[in-house]
């Protein structure tokens, strides 16, 4: 059993839906907007009536509302009549004399409000009628009473042929909803007894508007033209369109790197790596999300919508990298790495030529790397050539043009002295880059007496490619500091205010750092082999004023490192009782094996520091559902990794409050929402467990209320821990609407995952960034999805577990905790201009994507899995979720 919170969330439209949206707006694309009428309500159709020898409700108009239950009611297909001669519909032989109304209900669905622009009736009515959509009364012919009654009269004698025609004045969505609309009419005849005849039946019509969905007008360079080059594609749609990413664009099915565009604007320019040459395909993915303004999507399987170029291979190969590079210092020199360009052919040894002579030995294939041996050349300038006669092409046989570079050797050259003097791989309040972003750095010092150019030379964080990072030109001289952000920025010309940033990002938990020179084979200057230890936040690890190796409490990033007397890690602290699922309370000890430390814990989901948290000092009594997470301090001691233990009572979700301790009482804001503020809703919604669902002061079920505790725990429960102001402030991830953004910076956070059975899954460290397009906005979809990310910036560099157990995939870097939205029952509001999200409900399910995927899967084809489970953040049920590779 999957039960459901009222938070239930949306994802990506579901395939089915997806597939008819697609169709319709093939079809629209292929027409202009058109006005086209739809009838609503057909002649001959069955209606619910009651004749009028009463009130049928108290006050005498709710009947003529939505809500109504008229199921007591007759049953009778129109016309409804007597005296008419006609041989279908419902005859009310008994009317004369006996009654001068027929109260009349049908209802008819409305799939979106904003297309229909006017309402009409085709009616034959003798003698006269009142009609209501709703509620509202829409149309009013030979009856002028202000205040119906049952006993009231037509106002003039009418009959019923021909039909006339009534348009209903005001907006249709002053009166119609997006849904089941409920049309109520009240029939008169003219007299009790002097009329020889009744007759009441009607059309109800709709004019829509056929709203064009977005297609694609031009793109640059033309379709089907014969290129030489191809790194870059605009698309131009013929209105403001949104829900453009990159990954939507697929150039020979793989998407393009980035995406140039303004918000709301019809241009979108895609750039990405230049494919190989001949046809190249451009197309869709089958997940992009791209609507116009009103939310129709844009048809990407359309004839008009996929294209084709011929790419002709008109680029020779050059030289795309060289080490040692041109222009280095080097004090040995009796081989070079070289990369070209693209794959090549007819690469031989006597190809280069160093001062005129060739090289002796060379090895290497495709873009290589291609290595060239030889002997040790004189001193000083050493220049590297081709010989006029290489025959090196690549596969178009394009030839390869040939540069000629130069270094300096110099074999006494004395060794720079420069070091890994201090690195941070947890800088969360520390240094900010020119961005004003917290990114992990690290310091170079060079501390001997000759200056040094770090041409050439390279930092690394991977000990098979210590040339993962290479620095441009920059001197720097005895004494002085360099501060590189280990960002994944990849910047190596910095200009201004810009600094040097690293290809790769730190390990907080341990990982390989070195330097290297700029000689081939590279020799690592100053190096952490085979990695540096366990780092903290805000910490620094580095060389004090004896070149030991220290932790820094205060990094100094720049300037020298002083002394420090905290040499190690301290030990996690012990807990008493593991995490869990619980129905009964417990006293939880936690202790530690190191003498004199301090214990200091937190129950918010936040970490403990020394600013923050409690002193453990005695057993904690635990009763209800409790998030611990607890850390070790102690003198000359980096405080010890942060354990985190969540204590599960499922049976108090029932019972869960809707203004939990530190949750924020709204959840950001919404234009079209009243006051533009949308309240939070924490609390479980008791209406599906009562006798009658419908009635909020029905009693529990006792057999639904037992399905749900079962229920609670069929699935595993997933416990996120994490600082409430990352998710919940107002400039948070969970108040970051779509429009604004397509991505959030990770946060870090606690994962834990308890099956069914109360043992651990696994409990780890990881990052949590909100996911999802239109289902972030928080009145459209109050329940958002989310992505865990484990790649070593706030604890594992991967989850290690086997998570679903139909796949033999047992290591993850990224996880899409996924919540539903389209075709869920969270489907978005079902005002005017929101009109699907009624439709949608009524066709709600929670294991559609997960069945999509199954049967494709055993259908011999290639899909994601998944696995439900019931959510916690910070100790407040959060509903059902799955993972989603």
């Amino acid at each position: 059993m999957i039960i459901c919170s009222r938070n239930f969330h949306r994802g990506k439209l579901s395939i089915i839906l997806r597939i008819c949206l697609l169709v319709a707006a093939f079809m629209l694309s292929t027409l202009p907007a058109i006005q086209a009428q739809e009838i609503m309500v057909a002649n001959g159709a069955s209606w619910r009536w009651r004749k009028g020898t009463n009130e049928v409700s108290t006050p005498n108009n709710l009947w003529r509302n939505n809500g109504f239950n008229d199921s007591t009611w007759q049953t009778g297909a129109a016309p409804f009549h007597y005296g008419e001669s006609l041989v279908n519909g419902t005859t009310l032989s008994d009317m004369s004399n006996s009654y001068t109304c027929v109260f009349l209900r049908i209802p008819f669905v409305v799939t979106n409000v904003a297309e229909i622009s006017s309402v009409q009736f085709v009616v034959n009515y003798d003698d006269g009628f009142v009609a209501w959509i709703n509620g509202t009364e829409v149309a009013r012919l030979g009856v002028t009473n202000a205040a119906l009654a049952y006993t009231n009269n037509a106002s003039v004698s009418h009959e019923a042929t021909p039909g006339e025609t009534v348009t209903v004045t005001g907006l249709p969505a002053n009166y119609l909803v997006t849904s089941t609309n409920i049309l109520a009419v009240q029939g008169f005849n003219i007299s009790l007894g002097g009329s020889s005849d009744f007759r009441f039946e009607t059309v109800l019509q709709v004019t829509k508007t056929n709203l064009s969905p977005p297609v694609i007008t031009n793109v640059s360079p033309t379709a089907s033209s014969t290129l030489g080059a191809l790194t870059q594609v605009t698309v131009f749609f013929n209105k403001p369109t949104y829900g453009v990413d990159a990954s939507d664009l697929l150039i020979n099915d793989q998407p393009a790197n980035s995406l140039l565009s303004v918000a709301g604007t019809n241009r979108f320019t895609f750039t990405f790596t230049q494919p190989a040459s001949g046809l190249v395909g451009v197309s869709w993915s089958d997940s992009a999300s791209i609507t116009d303004a009103q939310g129709l999507p844009f048809d990407t399987s359309a004839l008009n919508a996929n294209w084709t170029y011929t790419l002709t291979d008109g680029i020779a190969p050059v030289i795309a990298e060289r080490t040692p590079v041109s222009g280095a210092l080097v004090g040995s020199l009796t081989q070079v790495e070289l990369f070209f360009s693209e794959p090549v052919l007819g690469v031989n040894a006597s190809d280069l030529l160093i001062n005129g002579s060739p090289a002796m030995i060379v090895t290497g294939a495709e873009v290589g790397p291609y290595v060239f041996q030889f002997a040790q050349p004189a001193s000083g300038t050493v220049n590297f050539s081709w010989t006029g006669a290489h025959g090196i092409t690549d596969l178009a046989v394009n030839a390869f043009i040939a540069t000629n570079w130069s270094l300096t050797l110099n074999p006494g050259l004395a060794p720079g002295d420069v070091v890994i003097n201090e690195f941070v791989a947890g800088n969360v309040l520390g240094l900010a880059d020119e961005d004003s972003e917290k990114q992990d750095w690290i310091e170079l010092y060079n501390r001997g007496t000759n200056a040094v150019n770090l041409l050439g030379w390279s930092l690394t964080d991977n000990a098979d490619a210590p040339g993962l990072w290479t620095f441009p030109s920059k001197v720097l001289n005895p004494g002085e500091y360099l501060v590189v952000f280990a960002s994944g920025k990849n910047r190596t010309a910095p200009a201004g205010a810009n600094k040097f940033h690293t290809n790769f990002k730190l390990d907080l938990f341990g990982d390989y750092l070195a330097l290297y020179n700029a000689e081939y084979p590279r020799i690592a200057v100053s190096a952490f082999a085979p990695q540096f230890p366990e780092q903290r936040n805000d910490y620094s690890y580095g060389l004090d004023t004896t070149n030991a190796l220290r932790y820094f409490q205060t990094p100094t990033p720049g300037a020298t490192n002083g002394s420090s007397a905290i040499f190690a890690v301290a030990p996690e602290p012990h807990f008493s009782v593991t995490r869990g699922l619980f129905d009964v309370p417990f006293n939880l000890l936690l202790t530690t094996t190191l003498p004199g430390a301090t214990i200091r814990y937190t129950t918010n989901g936040s970490e403990p520091t020394l600013s923050n948290g409690q002193i453990y000092s005695a057993p904690l009594a635990i009763n209800n559902t409790a998030i611990l997470r607890a850390a070790v301090f102690a003198a000359n001691y980096v405080p010890s990794r942060t354990r985190t233990h969540s204590y599960l009572y499922l049976n108090s979700v029932l019972t869960q409050g809707n203004a939990p301790p530190g949750f924020p009482a709204t959840w950001g804001t919404y234009a079209n929402f009243s006051n533009n503020i949308v309240p939070a809703d924490y609390e479980m919604d008791l209406d599906p467990l009562r006798i009658d669902p419908n009635n909020p002061a029905s009693a529990i079920d006792p057999a639904k209320l037992q399905r749900y505790h079962a229920g609670l725990r069929e699935l595993p429960v997933v416990s996120i821990a994490m600082n409430q102001n990352d998710i919940f402030n107002p400039s948070g991830m969970y108040h970051t609407p779509n429009v604004t953004s397509k991505s959030f910076p990770d946060k870090p956070c606690s994962v834990e995952m308890v099956l069914p059975d109360g043992t651990t899954a696994f409990a780890v460290n990881g990052g949590l960034s909100i996911h999802g397009n239109a289902s972030r906005e928080p009145r459209k979809n109050p329940k958002h999805g989310f992505k865990l990310s484990f790649k070593g910036e706030f604890g594992e560099s991967s989850l290690q577990y086997r998570l679903f157990p139909d796949s033999p995939a047992e290591e993850f870097d990224d996880l899409i905790l996924r919540a539903d939205f389209g075709t869920s029952w969270r489907h978005q509001s079902d005002t005017a201009t929101e009109g699907f999200g009624a439709f949608q409900r009524t066709r709600a399910t929670r294991t559609r994507d997960a069945w999509f995927k199954e049967t494709f899967r055993d259908m011999g084809n290639v899909a994601s899995h998944n696995r439900y489970f019931h959510l916690f953040i910070n100790g407040v049920y959060w509903g059902t979720y799955d993972f989603t590779e």
